[in-house]
């Protein structure tokens, strides 16, 4: 009980410290603000947008929405692709150069959310899954959503083993640094996942709840992963040949 307390405050510090160990990094810190700029500018033409055609309200810059976040193969949506395929790159050159596998299984998992969102797997999966079973709307959600959720309980359970794998034979620091990147993740799910939940349940009423809860969402999604992106930075800066990098 007591290593699992302990396991738990080193985890909580070293997550609470990630936005200091960026700032520390000057490649890292110059990463994370140029990502956390085009972040901004994708949201605030997003706010203006809706502001000039839903109120008439101040000018719009770009006159396409595909400026705007929360729309389909949107500017900000490829922007987090490119974000997580850099993401995964850097995890897999720490993987290179540490050869822990804390790191290749992290790199797996990001992997996975980028063929995802790309190729979009789940709502595709989520679909035939409906169509299959022929299950109807519970719990407040669609049955494509429900279809979806299912989608993605079926990647955790696939993801099982490999985590398990790398918790038994990873070295405690590579297996820490991986805690704060699943801690991250964790972040991100609750706007990819909970924030979507929200949204779909009760932000269907207007049109401003239809802009705010989208916005709020990939917002909040794109914001998390430059974080992870720029911590991943100082990972690979960081790491060093060997499965015992310290």
């Amino acid at each position: 009980m007591f290593l699992v307390m302990d396991w738990v405050r080193d985890f909580l510090k070293r997550l609470w410290g990630c936005p200091a160990r960026i700032e520390a990094d000057p490649p890292a810190r110059r990463l994370l603000a140029v990502f956390l700029t085009l972040d901004l500018v994708f949201m605030a033409t997003t706010i203006l947008h809706y502001l000039h055609y839903s109120h008439g309200l101040g000018p719009d810059f770009t006159g396409d929405k595909n400026w705007g976040v929360g729309f389909e193969r949107s500017y900000p949506e490829l922007f987090n692709y490119a974000q997580v395929a850099l993401l995964v790159g850097l995890l897999a050159f720490t993987w290179a150069r540490s050869r822990s596998p804390a790191y290749l299984v992290a790199m797996l998992v990001f992997l996975i959310v980028l063929l995802d969102d790309s190729l979009s797997i789940h709502e595709i999966w989520g679909a035939w899954l409906v169509h299959e079973i022929k299950f109807g709307p519970h719990f407040g959600l669609a049955a494509q959503e429900i279809g979806e959720l299912m989608t993605w309980c079926g990647f955790g359970v696939l993801l099982v083993v490999p985590l398990v794998w790398a918790s038994r034979r990873a070295d405690r620091r590579s297996f820490a640094e991986c805690g704060v990147l699943a801690g991250l993740f964790g972040v991100l799910l609750v706007f990819a996942i909970g924030v979507d939940f929200v949204g779909s349940t009760f932000g269907k009423g207007t049109e401003f709840q239809s802009f705010l809860y989208p916005l709020i969402e990939d917002g909040g999604e794109m914001i998390v992963l430059s974080y992870t992106t720029a911590f991943a930075l100082r990972l690979a800066r960081e790491s060093k040949t060997g499965p015992t990098a310290a």
